[in-house]
């Protein structure tokens, strides 16, 4: 026990940080919060959300943004979100009935998810390290980097998507070719990317990421490896991802299998990345994302 005391006092700091982050920060003063939260209460209405063209103004959004949110802006006209994989809204759905829909506790619950997260990462850090000391250390950046905390302390998808993300890496660095636990890890992997296509589009990059240390440990055998490959982990995963793809193509039509081209057409007006650097040039933009 007391060598997990170090482990945990971290996640007891992070929980206690991630709480008062949760608790004390103002409705909606995170980003995309209304959105996410939006996506929840039509779940709860039993409605499934759909991209629409309107779920976005970005005249009304901004208004909203520099009044606090003051008490004459409608937050349920803020549904840009609604293209979003639905597992993590649909975690939260339980919980939204059981508070009637109380911001606090859904900001509680991604805290909760990113203990778990940290927990992932502390096993991958020393396994990967091999020294308990680097491991306490990363998982210690990890869980009060300012930013990141307020971010898990808030309504959003991230925090599930970080969690399958962290549990697809414990399973990797645990992988060794011929063992007895092969198999056990193909279908760990296949149901945790899986869960991931269901959870958010940044999720679908560990995909690469499973396919490199499987064929470095197998390298001489590379088409057996494929082949089992696609059979125990992409196929499988895929088939918990096409729950979403296929419905998505019934509703936004092809190829719009993710919804973004439905989302990219209502976030017209919206200032991209690209458009803010043109605007305020190179060495403005690298100081606004620096401070």
């Amino acid at each position: 026990m007391s060598k997990h005391l170090p482990l945990l006092a971290i996640l007891w700091a992070y929980l206690l940080a991630g709480s008062l982050y949760a608790v004390y920060t103002p409705p909606w003063q995170a980003p995309d919060e209304p959105a996410h939260y939006n996506y929840i209460r039509q779940l709860a209405d039993g409605r499934f959300p759909v991209m629409q063209n309107q779920d976005y103004d970005e005249a009304y959004r901004n208004a909203a943004v520099s009044s606090g949110f003051a008490a004459q802006y409608d937050i349920t006209r803020l549904s840009y979100e609604d293209y979003q994989p639905p597992l993590y809204y649909l975690l939260q759905t339980p919980l939204f009935w059981l508070t009637g829909g109380h911001l606090v506790a859904l900001r509680l619950m991604a805290v909760l998810l990113g203990a778990i997260t940290l927990t992932l990462a502390y096993n991958v850090a020393q396994h990967v390290f091999q020294q308990r000391w680097l491991a306490l250390t990363a998982v210690a950046f990890i869980a009060f980097l300012p930013q990141h905390v307020a971010i898990q302390a808030s309504l959003n998808n991230d925090a599930l998507s970080e969690l399958l993300i962290a549990a697809m890496l414990a399973v990797l660095v645990r992988y060794h070719p011929h063992h007895q636990r092969e198999n056990m890890h193909f279908r760990l992997l296949a149901l945790l990317l899986g869960l991931g296509f269901l959870t958010k589009v940044t999720t679908y990059l560990m995909a690469p990421v499973i396919a490199v240390p499987l064929l470095w440990h197998n390298w001489p055998q590379v088409s057996s490896t494929i082949r089992k490959g696609l059979q125990q982990i992409a196929l499988p995963a895929a088939l918990l991802g096409s729950l979403w793809w296929v419905r998505n193509l019934t509703v936004y039509g092809w190829p719009d299998f993710l919804g973004i081209e439905a989302h990219d057409a209502a976030v017209v007006g919206q200032l991209l990345t690209k458009d803010y650097i043109a605007q305020q040039g190179v060495n403005n933009a690298l100081q606004a994302f620096i401070y």
